[in-house]
């Protein structure tokens, strides 16, 4: 069911409907090309932690960071000690660990799902957090994201939208650039005595 454009999920209970809005996934265009690059120069998979925060509805994707693990065209794993090291160092550059929520990996040439090692993976690994977004990509530019709940409730919401975000400078340029300069075909009918 979809709601202004955003995807909700609805329930039943006792006679009782709930709505449940589902937040995008917002990735600026800079933090896009990087996960492509980086599941692009992987020999095969890669993880990326993130940092996400909840604003206006939205999850925001901040700084990525690629800890140390070890990959395969099939999967990829970071080793205990290799969290724990990367952790220190975000701590070290005043991350805060509360905001590191994201954990994206490419399936390389593979299409994007959620293998039974990802969702043990999301439901298990990231259990301390209060949420958690996943983002699986893969080299053809396909994504899907997830949005896991642990507390208050557990609730998995899958198939999330994503959506690539320009800088607002960007945009307005653009937005100037296309009235000025583009006109609709009955416009140009109506001006060029055509009728319309």
């Amino acid at each position: 069911m979809r709601t202004n454009g955003k995807r909700v999920y609805t329930s039943s209970e006792a006679g009782r409907n709930t709505l449940v809005q589902v937040p995008t996934l917002v990735l600026s265009a800079q933090g896009w090309a990087e996960l492509r690059e980086m599941a692009e120069a992987a020999a095969g998979e890669v993880t990326v932690f993130g940092v996400v925060d909840a604003v206006d509805g939205e999850l925001r994707v901040g700084e990525l960071m690629i800890p140390n693990q070890t990959c395969s065209s099939a999967g990829t794993v970071v080793e205990a000690q290799d969290l724990a090291d990367f952790l220190d160092e975000m701590l070290a550059k005043g991350v805060a660990l509360d905001r590191l929520r994201l954990w994206a990996h490419s399936h390389a040439d593979m299409s994007v799902f959620w293998s039974e090692t990802d969702v043990q993976a999301i439901t298990t690994a990231f259990a301390q957090a209060d949420w958690v977004v996943a983002l699986v990509i893969n080299r053809r530019g396909e994504a899907r994201a997830s949005l896991r709940l642990n507390r208050p409730i557990v609730a998995w919401f899958d198939d999330i939208p994503v959506q690539v975000r320009l800088p607002h400078a960007l945009r307005e340029r653009i937005a100037g650039e296309i009235a000025l300069r583009v006109r609709r075909a009955d416009e140009v009918a109506r001006y060029a005595g055509g009728g319309g």
